[in-house]
């Protein structure tokens, strides 16, 4: 028997998104589960994604989560959500991150306040 080890309960979607590895970079994606404290997303191919980055869950990219990566696979990505993108990069799994870590120009005047 499986013991579902999740604090959250999920909800099964299909809701097309983006991934924003840097300001002026998207991936496209597909939401396929989400919960309050994180996602499932589906992506062409996982490793070009970094361990930290921006989700956009519209176009216009108003309604954003901030991501860290908690799992791969070769087209799917788990990820925990968090406050800020200063959040989800102090939850970094590897401090090697190969990816050039992203800040958004709102966190910088953030930041700069």
């Amino acid at each position: 028997m499986t013991v579902n080890k999740r604090r959250a309960k999920r909800q099964r979607i299909r809701h097309r998104a983006w991934v924003m590895p840097t300001p002026d970079r998207r991936i496209d994606c597909f939401v396929t589960d989400v919960s309050e404290v994180g996602a499932r997303i589906e992506v062409g191919d996982s490793a070009v994604v970094p361990d930290c980055f921006a989700l956009l869950l519209s176009d216009n990219g108003a309604p954003r989560r901030f991501c860290r990566a908690v799992w791969r696979k070769p087209h799917q990505i788990g990820v925990k959500f968090a406050r800020t993108f200063a959040e989800a990069m102090s939850l970094r799994a590897s401090p090697d991150n190969s990816a050039a870590p992203m800040q958004l120009e709102s966190e910088k005047s953030a930041g700069a306040a």
